[in-house]
């Protein structure tokens, strides 16, 4: 009765190498076809004064390879200079009472407007680690800067330009 069982279960874990073999061999072929389908991928960070729409170009095609655009952030950099300006809108001259009034619009600062100005400080944060001197700005790679555009897919092609040895 043992011998039977053995066979059994020796069956049974050969049908089970089978499957996995044949998963394995699935995964590799979808892998590959991912990889070939994607190519490379372009890491983008995005620099702007005021409210900026970014399209979402999950993908594009250039040079017959597709490459998968990452937008790791857009960055709006002018909420600082707002809000600096709402806190100091209309303070005294005198040094006392202007503290006293800043600081109470500090603390009276809502959620948004305090989430909106630490985003803020860490895009200038950024930008002055990137180098970056004027909006609207996209970082390609962290290697290249494209000035004057929110335009993914044309800051890529002049980054591509670039690459290949042409002028930005």
């Amino acid at each position: 009765m043992r011998a039977f069982h053995a066979v059994v279960l020796l069956g049974a874990c050969c049908r089970l190498r089978q499957c996995l073999s044949f998963a394995l061999l699935i995964l590799m072929v979808l892998s590959s076809a991912r990889a070939a389908s994607l190519n490379t991928a372009v890491y983008v960070d995005v620099f702007c004064i005021d409210k900026c729409v970014v399209s979402d170009q999950r993908a594009i095609s250039g040079n017959n390879a597709l490459i998968e655009i990452v937008v790791q952030q857009v960055h709006v950099l002018g909420h600082i200079q707002r809000i600096e300006a709402a806190l100091s809108d209309k303070l005294s001259n005198q040094p006392v009472p202007a503290k006293r009034l800043a600081l109470q619009r500090l603390q009276g600062m809502d959620t948004r407007t305090r989430e909106r100005m630490q985003h803020s400080a860490r895009g200038l944060a950024k930008a002055m680690q990137f180098g970056i001197d004027r909006a609207p700005a996209i970082v390609i790679n962290s290697q290249a800067v494209v000035y004057g555009t929110i335009d993914v897919r044309a800051a890529i092609a002049q980054y591509q330009a670039w690459q290949a040895g042409g002028a930005l």
